[in-house]
């Protein structure tokens, strides 16, 4: 009797191991599939929002897509005589994401994110 009040009281355990491993399979192979999400912004106005797979895209060519977009808006003269006007920034800070920023409203925004996290829809 005593061995089987022990089996029982094992087969929870047993499920719970099941479930974490599934779950940290799950969490695994969400950050095999980290996406860059990348947003135009006016103030906190989102003006548009794309994703891009980070196989596609290293951080450096992301920095440099930034750079770009945030050069788009500027005059000739802007682009030489201030380039933090459009230098891509670090702004991870103390957090877990990789966050980079470039331009003033408009300014661009590039997250990366587990796909996972997405599940399709954009980050808040």
């Amino acid at each position: 009797m005593q061995g089987m009040n022990a089996q029982a009281a094992d087969a929870p355990k047993e499920s719970i191991a099941l479930a974490t491993d599934d779950a940290m399979t799950d969490l695994t192979a969400g950050f095999q599939n980290q996406v860059w999400c990348i947003r135009k912004m006016d103030g906190l106005t989102v003006l548009s929002e794309e994703q891009i797979p980070l196989s596609d895209a290293s951080e450096k060519d992301i920095m440099l897509l930034l750079e770009e977009r945030a050069k788009s808006v500027l005059t000739p003269r802007e682009i030489h005589d201030a380039p933090q006007l459009f230098k891509a920034k670090d702004m991870t800070g103390k957090g877990n994401r990789l966050i980079y920023s470039a331009g003033q409203n408009p300014y661009y925004v590039a997250s990366l994110w587990r796909s996972d996290e997405l599940n399709g829809h954009p980050p808040t």
